[in-house]
């Protein structure tokens, strides 16, 4: 049964979240000098920080490397090596969210990736509404909204004295009874507060619509030629973007064993897509490029009936070429 939503008072936050890392690993953004980073947070609970958002949290569901199997030949033996071990979430944006649910369409439908599938049970999801919108954000303009509607089991909205806790699910309602001795009753006025906030940032995402959004397949090979010429393959905007999945497979000899591993390939790299006998059927950059930008927005939504971008921005951030991936979108 889902509980009531329940305010816990800024005072009481840092106690709350050393309870919460008490009980589980605690991932949660923290500052360093590289900026916000998503790390275990133990005792050190000021570090943590919900003024910017996280870089992305695909890494602790899909990691950049992963071991798969472990074999011997002499004597013959196969084993399987799986994450095991429960861990919270703290700070997922309604952006991670929605990316989860496009990541979930390609490894939990079947066949069903077991190494996934584990890390998803295993994770309690704590979600944070946003403030502000970053310059590069337009989940709006692909229908999503920028507080989580779904997809959490504790969603957390930022009010002026402290944080309005909502259960989304039975795990939710769990740590709200964990946290009982840190929280008060909600009243009106809060909820009221909570429902301002989000107008208010959606009234702030409010700008162009993305025209050519259903039309992206009818591009021509020159607009993308043009398109890819500040790209200088740094595949930054894969390595940032909460829903690409390409991923190579590779063997690792150990002294008494090898690892079957699987890592992140980026499909921007030359070579990515070849096939027997060395056959590259998309050896320039261009058309690599577009592949990218056509795989989210025409052929995942022909398969799953819904694109396979959440508007999170990311990848416009860390573009060295200044590459806007809205612009296909808009391009008249």
């Amino acid at each position: 049964m889902m509980r009531e939503p329940l305010f816990l008072p800024r005072r009481n936050l840092p106690r709350a979240l050393k309870k919460l890392a008490e009980t589980s690993t605690l991932y949660a953004p923290v500052k360093t000098w590289e900026g916000v980073t998503l790390e275990p947070v133990r005792g050190e609970t000021e570090r943590v920080t919900f003024e910017k958002r996280l870089p992305s949290v695909k890494p602790l569901f899909l990691p950049p490397v992963e071991g798969l199997i472990k074999y011997s030949m002499n004597p013959l033996s196969l084993e399987s090596t799986f994450w095991e071990s429960p861990f919270i979430l703290l700070g997922a944006r309604a952006c991670d969210l929605n990316a989860l649910v496009i990541l979930d369409k390609v490894f939990l439908e079947e066949p069903v990736d077991e190494h996934y599938r584990r890390r998803r049970e295993a994770a309690t999801l704590i979600s944070l509404d946003c403030l502000e919108p970053e310059e590069a954000c337009f989940c709006t303009r692909l229908g999503y909204h920028p507080y989580p509607t779904s997809g959490f089991d504790l969603n957390m909205s930022q009010l002026e004295e402290g944080m309005l806790l909502e259960a989304g699910s039975e795990k939710g309602s769990k740590i709200l009874q964990l946290l009982t001795e840190f929280t008060e009753n909600t009243t009106p006025a809060m909820l009221e507060e909570r429902e301002r906030n989000r107008k208010r940032i959606e009234g702030k995402m409010e700008g162009r619509k993305l025209e050519r959004l259903e039309k992206v397949g009818e591009l021509k090979e020159e607009y993308w030629k043009r398109y890819a010429l500040k790209c200088v393959e740094c595949s930054a905007c894969i390595n940032i973007c909460p829903t690409c999945y390409c991923f190579s497979l590779a063997e690792e000899k150990l002294q008494e064993h090898f690892l079957r591993l699987r890592y992140w390939e980026p499909c921007l790299k030359e070579g990515y897509q070849k096939v027997a006998a060395g056959v590259n059927p998309r050896p320039e950059l261009h058309s690599r490029l577009a592949n990218r930008i056509l795989h989210k927005f025409a052929y995942f939504p022909e398969k799953y009936g819904t694109y396979a971008c959440t508007g999170c921005g990311r990848c416009v951030e860390a573009c060295l070429g200044k590459i806007d991936v809205r612009e296909p979108l808009e391009h008249e």
